[in-house]
């Protein structure tokens, strides 16, 4: 769920629909994004520009959606048919998404251009990019100044915290247990 900018109408995804509906405050709800590059989404998260994406959970895809719900393909998040995007944030020209199942933190620019970020096999492993490890990353959001993203880990019931967005010394550590 998200709030359509300065409006108080929700825009939710169907994951087992594959679409994405908007809810007026009155409770009235109606499809606005069906089909096309839609499998699975999740996610949904706002640029700087006020652009609205969400993130495909079967096929790992990241679509820009338009005014009218028009989706165009940004990219796609590496992986084989049984690997899964977890949900998406955006922070400082990237939009970051959790890869569920690899145990990866994936980053992607607006171009689509994208590269996996922290982890690589399971684990709790607090440390930069070359040493920090999850396991079931899903959940995940930016904070209002953008340097800093949350994560949950789903397996381990732990929220982590990526620091050093702004500096590239991107690193991951136990915020809570």
């Amino acid at each position: 769920l998200i709030f359509e900018l300065d409006s108080d109408t929700l825009i939710a995804t169907s994951y087992t629909g594959n679409r994405i509906a908007k809810v007026a405050p009155n409770g009235e709800w109606f499809p606005w994004s069906t089909g096309n590059e839609l499998n699975g989404p999740v996610g949904l998260c706002y640029d700087d520009e006020g652009r609205l994406y969400t993130g495909n959970f079967n096929n790992r895809k990241i679509i820009r959606l338009g005014d009218n719900g028009e989706q165009t393909l940004i990219g796609q998040a590496p992986g084989s048919s049984n690997k899964w995007l977890g949900f998406i944030t955006y922070a400082k020209g990237y939009i970051y998404g959790t890869l569920f199942t690899q145990h990866e933190i994936y980053r992607m620019d607006l171009d689509g251009n994208g590269t996996v970020i922290l982890g690589s096999t399971a684990g709790t492993i607090d440390g930069d990019a070359s040493t920090a490890k999850f396991n079931g990353p899903n959940g995940i959001v930016a904070t209002p100044s953008q340097d800093t993203l949350f994560v949950s880990d789903y397996n381990t019931r732990a929220l982590r915290m990526i620091t050093g967005l702004e500096d590239g010394t991107t690193s991951a550590s136990t915020a809570l247990a």
